[in-house]
């Protein structure tokens, strides 16, 4: 169970260190970046977020290469929504605007693109389900996905 004290450390943690926004234009988003680990595992597990966090790729410059190695992690769609109204009071003005800015265009999204942005997830998650089973590119399992879906199965 989530307790006012995750709220509050959740809410204190975006402020700092958040980012809000709408995914390609439709999909309520929040994303965090850091160097430490265990904050963005701790953000992971009091937000229930079910993705995965990934590590951020450095670049081969001899700079980017002493830097410590970075995390990143985000929650989506309703689950954000949800985090964003319960922490919109804790927020600054900025992030409050930036919220409100996100709701709006939330609400607005007509239920056609809604089922879209459901089918476009559904599609995308068979293609990686195609890629790990047979141990091949994005590319081949999107034309092996199109042959499944037109029923030429080889």
């Amino acid at each position: 169970m989530v307790t006012v004290k995750d709220i509050a450390w959740v809410a204190g943690l975006l402020e700092g260190e958040g980012c809000f926004h709408l995914n390609r234009g439709r999909a309520p988003t929040i994303g965090i970046g850091m160097t430490d680990l265990d904050t963005i595992e701790r953000f992971k597990f009091v937000t229930k977020g079910a993705q995965k966090i990934h590590k951020v790729e450095k670049t081969n410059s001899a700079i980017a290469q002493l830097r410590k190695p970075a995390y990143s992690f985000q929650i989506g769609g309703s689950l954000a929504i949800e985090w964003m109204m319960t922490m919109y009071p804790l927020m600054g003005l900025r992030r409050k605007a930036k919220i409100r800015e996100i709701l709006h265009g939330w609400k607005n999204l007509r239920p056609a693109q809604l089922i879209a942005n459901k089918v476009e997830r559904q599609h995308s998650a068979m293609i990686e389900i195609i890629m790990k089973a047979r141990n091949i590119s994005r590319e081949e399992a999107e034309v092996k996905y199109l042959e499944i879906l037109a029923g030429e199965i080889k």
